[in-house]
């Protein structure tokens, strides 16, 4: 523990409203026995661990759907093909490689091209995910957090579109996407950056009258071809090209509200050692009914070349995905929490 405040007061350096820097591993370690994560983690997965211990956690690519604790170690999941990821080409489309930035760390390598065929309706799908078994992820009234750490390769945003962080309600008769995800559509909004895209409806599928979606757009665009600062439809564009080639991580706090306006969405993204908040809405709808069913899931990953792109192949890494439920908790402390 940091007990001496002008010691800690040098280890912090706080940015702007809710952004707090970690100046000293010793100030994680205090955030981090300062919350009690086990009665409220629902879900995890990290790199770090063994496949083996990944029960309940799942992989979605190459027409169908895994469970992590049969992924290889050491050869991870192959496809037809190689494609050309940081450590040169490889025929590898998910498992574990060594940090492109510190060799020293194992990260999650996800890879896939437009030959890898139809994964549960989407082209080049390859996507990780926590499922409801681990617990309920959007119970209405209940407030969670999210954490993911991932890095995008420059090629990704010239490849189709797809969701880079999203929770997913999926009922028995569902393919509604809510309450909300991180995502961009390159293919469609060429000059817009990546999104944030909340949804809300008291019915089970966006086929059915009632089903709502915003999406806002942070980030410029990322396409070369384009101005980095378009701005078209009255849409905000406040921080710039999204991140690519570097180390991201997400923090999310929502709470599902589909009927009234006690809904929550706080995103914060830390790059380069600096936290942003990125979106901040309260007392809004957010969220789908019926709430709670056990194939609700969270998922990250790439997603969709169904408009073009990724003929050479795109890859993505992710160092962690977990979903906690609120207990009172903060943005740093859930933070000092990513391994």
């Amino acid at each position: 523990m940091v007990a001496d405040f002008n010691t800690r007061r040098k280890l912090l350096h706080v940015v702007g409203a809710g952004a707090l820097l970690l100046k000293d591993g010793s100030v994680a370690q205090e955030l981090r026995s300062s919350i009690n994560a086990d009665p409220i983690r629902l879900g995890s997965i990290s790199a770090a661990q063994s496949f083996a211990l990944m029960d309940g956690h799942y992989v979605q690519l190459l027409g169908g759907s895994k469970p992590l604790t049969q992924v290889s170690e050491t050869s991870g999941i192959t496809g037809e093909g190689t494609i050309t990821g940081p450590h040169g080409p490889s025929a590898m489309r998910f498992g574990k490689i060594a940090d492109p930035l510190n060799a020293k760390r194992t990260v999650f390598y996800m890879a896939a091209k437009r030959t890898d065929g139809m994964t549960h309706s989407h082209l080049g799908r390859v996507e990780m995910g926590i499922n409801q078994r681990m617990g309920a992820m959007q119970k209405k009234g209940v407030t969670y957090w999210l954490s993911a750490e991932m890095m995008m390769s420059p090629s990704r945003f010239a490849a189709g579109n797809g969701n880079l962080l999203q929770v997913h309600n999926s009922t028995p008769t569902s393919d509604v996407f809510g309450p909300f995800a991180v995502a961009f559509q390159t293919r469609v909004f060429p000059n817009r950056g990546a999104t944030v895209v909340r949804a809300w409806s008291s019915q089970s599928s966006p086929k059915l009258p009632g089903f709502n979606a915003q999406v806002t757009y942070p980030w410029t665009s990322n396409n070369a071809g384009f101005p980095g600062n378009a701005v078209t439809d009255n849409v905000t564009q406040t921080f710039g090209a999204y991140p690519v080639g570097q180390w991201v991580k997400f923090v999310c706090k929502y709470r599902g509200d589909p009927y009234g306006h006690t809904g929550l969405l706080q995103i914060w993204l830390t790059t380069g050692g600096v936290t942003t908040p990125i979106v901040n809405l309260s007392d809004i709808r957010i969220g789908t009914a019926p709430q709670g069913f056990p194939s609700d899931y969270v998922k990250t990953g790439l997603d969709d070349f169904s408009l073009g792109g990724g003929a050479d192949g795109v890859w993505e890494l992710r160092r962690s995905l977990s979903l906690y439920q609120d207990n009172g908790n903060t943005e740093p402390q859930i933070r000092a929490l990513m391994p």
